[in-house]
């Protein structure tokens, strides 16, 4: 997902016990702006 939404959604994975382990960004199509990012989450 693009990094605005991760940052959205990790707050609510937060929120519901799980902690980020993880976190890659990818650019996946070169010469633009776009970032796509993986991250890992376990449960606390």
């Amino acid at each position: 997902c693009d990094p605005v939404a991760l940052a959205r959604d990790a707050g609510l994975l937060d929120g519901l016990g799980y902690e980020l382990t993880g976190l890659r960004a990818f650019d996946l199509f070169p010469s633009t702006h776009h970032v796509e990012a993986v991250a890992s989450f376990v449960r606390r």
